[in-house]
């Protein structure tokens, strides 16, 4: 079992780190880490996650391009939302102002 700078036993996967505390945890099969400032505060943070895990809430952090996520935003977000010529002018809009800018040759 850990123990704080004090000596004392810290709860079950929590250790103290420089600035704060850490907890970590299994959930089926995949390691997931939270930080707070005090045990109460990290293990509120745990508990959270806990939940947003089994009921299907939470969304992993993920490295993504502007590129990959206007495609997403598009189909998913806009396609059935908007009527076709906001759709086509979304695209338009995209391929000729900030696609050029940014020298994404990806979607020209």
């Amino acid at each position: 079992m850990a123990t704080d700078k004090r000596g004392r036993k810290l709860p079950k996967g929590i250790q103290q780190r420089y600035e704060g505390y850490e907890g970590r945890f299994m959930y089926k099969g995949k390691r997931y880490l939270v930080h707070g400032k005090t045990i109460t505060e990290t293990q509120k943070y745990m508990t959270e996650l806990k939940y947003k895990l089994d009921h299907g809430l939470y969304v992993p952090k993920e490295k993504i391009t502007l590129i990959e996520w206007y495609g997403t935003w598009l189909e998913e977000y806009k396609k059935n939302r908007v009527k076709i010529g906001t759709y086509t002018s979304y695209e338009k809009y995209y391929k000729s102002t900030i696609n050029d800018r940014l020298g994404n040759k990806e979607l020209s």
